[in-house]
């Protein structure tokens, strides 16, 4: 299985129309925002660069850069990850594939850095559910149908 994630995501032409601006609030709530001709907004904390909506929110391709160090590089829709991309935190996990309302959801493969656990298949609401298969650090796969991040079959 390949450990490089960024290879994994789904390449997008980005010869769309583009505005700019500064977004604040949360990227999980709503996020007001006034559009001008800056590059990067200032979320929270966090960083975004990338296309915006009417109304300044995140939407279409972009890169979020959260304060506590990690990133998504992906599709927004209304402020929020929808679609193909990349979460990646240093310390904790990467997850590469499908995100919706802010969430990974969908099909994908997630690294869990602290256990060396990599899970191929179906997320929802972040959590491992469906059809999917783990490859533990010891090299064991485990194939079966999710609930909940538990295994049931």
């Amino acid at each position: 299985m390949p450990r490089n994630f960024s290879t994994q995501i789904r390449r997008y032409p980005l010869n769309r129309p583009r505005l700019r601006g500064v977004a604040k609030g949360s990227i999980l709530s709503s996020i007001r925002a006034s559009v001008s001709s800056e590059d990067r907004y200032s979320i929270s904390g966090d960083r975004y660069s990338g296309e915006v909506d009417e109304d300044g929110k995140p939407h279409g391709m972009g890169t979020l850069t959260f304060d506590e160090g990690g990133y998504y590089a992906g599709e927004f829709k209304h402020g929020k990850a929808h679609g193909q991309g990349t979460t990646h935190y240093p310390e904790f996990f990467t997850y590469v594939g499908e995100h919706r309302d802010g969430r990974s959801h969908g099909l994908g493969v997630s690294e869990n850095h602290s256990t060396g656990e990599i899970y191929e298949g179906f997320v929802v609401n972040g959590m491992k559910h469906g059809r999917g298969k783990l490859v533990k650090s010891d090299g064991t796969v485990v194939k079966g149908t999710w609930e909940d991040n538990e295994l049931v079959e």
